[in-house]
């Protein structure tokens, strides 16, 4: 809770863009339940229908609902990420400037930008270092995989064993299981 209301001031300026966001990820809930619902009950009335006619509606509504999900969806995403990166963009701000005074002598004659650039440099290499173990996880996961489902048997029920335990517990309990 301290950190939320540390991080709400960053936050109030952008509360009317916030509150567009919210109204169309509910327009994209209601399109997406008029969806299901007019479809449903197009399906059901189109196996009993004696005319084509009677069901005009229902298919011009399953066509809106559908084309309005979509287009909600993509507003929603298109402001609330273009909101996160301004947020983000006061916090660069805000950081910078109170990180600035609190630097050690040694820094004084670094220009402005260092600073920022070498916490951007820091995160770009988290990153990477993610998004790598991220794809060599994909890679042995799909070999381990295809190996499993080919050879199958013992092979797969003891592969479908050692990933239930993994999955049973917490990634970082295991990984102090691991390394203790």
């Amino acid at each position: 809770m301290k950190t939320f209301s540390r991080l709400l001031p960053f936050l109030t300026p952008f509360l009317p863009q916030v509150a567009f966001s919210v109204l169309l990820g509910f327009l994209t809930i209601g399109s997406s339940i008029a969806l299901m619902s007019t479809s449903a009950w197009l399906i059901s009335t189109a196996a009993i229908a004696t005319s084509v006619a009677d069901l005009g509606v229902a298919v011009v509504a399953t066509r809106l609902f559908g084309i309005s999900r979509g287009v909600f969806r993509y507003l929603e995403r298109l402001v609330s990420h273009g909101l996160t990166f301004r947020i983000l963009a006061r916090l660069r701000v805000w950081f910078y400037q109170s990180i600035e005074p609190l630097a050690p002598a040694r820094l004084v004659s670094a220009r402005s930008g260092d600073l920022l650039s070498r916490v951007i440099f820091g995160s770009r290499l988290s990153l990477q270092v993610g998004l790598s173990t991220v794809g060599f996880a994909i890679i042995i996961g799909g070999i381990i995989g295809a190996i499993a489902g080919f050879v199958g048997g013992w092979l797969d029920d003891l592969l479908m064993r050692i990933m239930d335990v993994l999955m049973a517990f917490p990634s970082l309990l295991l990984a102090i299981a691991i390394v203790a």
